[in-house]
């Protein structure tokens, strides 16, 4: 193990830290830009240039650079007594690493949302990926143990399969809202789903297959959603339990009507979900 003690910043990283403390105020930085676009302005010429800026808070300013030497006082004229603010070499070496990250700043690219499509089949999770990478920065898992690795708090919306190898979804959910993160899920799956959907906390529910046009809207509208206050959340997450619940009975309710006809004394009772849901 070195002996050489701890590293020591670079000058480099030291002026860009410099350099980002005064970004972080709102005149420094533009008053190194013009002082470096002349060779000299009094504070006149300096209040002229900037009009947004009070006077007072031009002095503190030019006080404030002066006394970290990035800005000095030369004598223009005796009668009257005048003075102009020049740019030291540390304030010009300040001033063009603002500038830098201040072009920096205004080409990086925007923060995108970020979606996880969980799928165990592959062709499925590539075909929702597609519906979506035009839009959002998507991620693509194919088990339940990929997919809590492409998982944190940055992840707006999770797309996920109930039925995956390794963890489910339904065990991939649970690790979700025990880890806290503000996630919005949309369990999408093959199978008709049941009154163990009541113990799941997701906010949409699909059942395959499903359209692209559907898909890409409960998408957007969850990205919406995650906006919402945390009652109108669970309200609307409760709502389409109910609704997928609904339309499961109504499947069955279907299937057995087709059946009766061949039985005519078979009877069947629809559950009623909204009850259920109240619970």
């Amino acid at each position: 193990m070195s002996d050489s003690g701890p590293h020591e910043d670079t000058g480099a990283a030291m002026g860009f830290r410099e350099a980002a403390a005064l970004l972080a105020e709102p005149w420094p930085s533009v008053v190194l830009r013009e002082l470096a676009d002349s060779d000299g302005l009094t504070f006149a010429a300096l209040a002229a240039a900037i009009p947004d800026v009070d006077e007072e808070t031009l002095s503190e300013t030019l006080s404030t650079l002066e006394a970290i030497d990035c800005l000095e006082q030369t004598e223009i004229s005796r009668h009257p007594p005048e003075f102009a603010y020049v740019l030291t070499g540390r304030g010009a070496k300040l001033e063009a690493i603002c500038q830098r990250l201040a072009e920096w700043v205004d080409t990086a690219p925007t923060d995108e949302r970020v979606v996880v499509v969980a799928d165990d089949d592959r062709r499925v999770a590539t075909m929702h990926t597609a519906w979506l990478a035009d839009e959002y920065a998507v991620r693509t898992a194919h088990d339940g143990d990929e997919t809590v690795e492409e998982l944190g708090p940055e992840v707006d919306v999770l797309v996920l399969d109930r039925r995956m190898p390794g963890r489910s979804g339904d065990e991939v959910l649970a690790w979700l809202r025990e880890q806290g993160y503000d996630t919005r899920v949309v369990m999408i799956t093959a199978e008709e789903p049941g009154e163990e959907l009541f113990d799941l906390d997701f906010d949409e529910y699909l059942t395959k297959p499903v359209s692209e046009a559907a898909f890409k809207s409960v998408v957007a509208d969850l990205i919406e959603r995650s906006e919402y206050d945390s009652r109108l959340q669970a309200y609307l997450a409760r709502q389409s339990t109910v609704e997928a619940l609904h339309a499961a009975d109504e499947n069955e309710t279907q299937g057995d009507d087709a059946e009766s006809q061949n039985h005519p004394d078979s009877d069947t009772d629809e559950f009623d979900w909204s009850e259920r849901a109240g619970e």
